[in-house]
């Protein structure tokens, strides 16, 4: 069952990740982040967006932000082409920064464009540890449907 469990998590990864190892499906995000105890990092953006293109280049590229990255499941919504999650969520101007839960409960919201040493220190406040004390904290803000889930999930690690 854990051999089944981690080629799922791994294949739904592999199907919606993007070139810059950022996902684009918010919903399996969301399946992913119950999956592995992440928070998720949403950057909603758009083409045509000049603030956009340079946090890509001078933020999101850097190494160090990429590092701590990792802590998060990282998705990427263009807002042209996912209006309704835009919506959702009222992005109204971008670049935007949320992280949110796997149920997509907001935790943090920012707008406007960061360089890497504001978004490094983002990122570091919010990452999950791995340890057993945040995995508790975590599970309990969960519903019961997302708790059953998790409970099978992490009982076959």
């Amino acid at each position: 069952m854990k051999r089944i469990a981690t080629v799922l998590v791994i294949g739904l990864y592999t199907l919606t990740i993007g070139a810059q190892n950022r996902m684009h499906s918010l919903e399996n995000s969301k399946k992913l982040a119950l999956a592995s105890n992440k928070l998720i990092l949403v950057d909603f953006w758009a083409t045509w967006c000049e603030p956009c293109k340079k946090m890509d280049a001078d933020t999101w590229s850097k190494n160090e932000v990429k590092d701590l990255m990792d802590n998060f499941v990282s998705v990427k919504i263009d807002i042209d082409e996912e209006k309704s999650i835009a919506t959702k969520y009222g992005v109204r101007s971008i670049p935007s920064i949320f992280i949110i839960d796997a149920n997509g409960k907001v935790i943090y919201n920012g707008l406007g464009y960061k360089d890497k040493v504001k978004t490094a220190r983002l990122l570091e406040k919010y990452a999950i540890k791995k340890d057993e004390n945040n995995a508790a904290k975590w599970h309990e803000k969960l519903n019961d449907k997302d708790k059953s889930i998790a409970a099978l999930i992490l009982k076959e690690k």
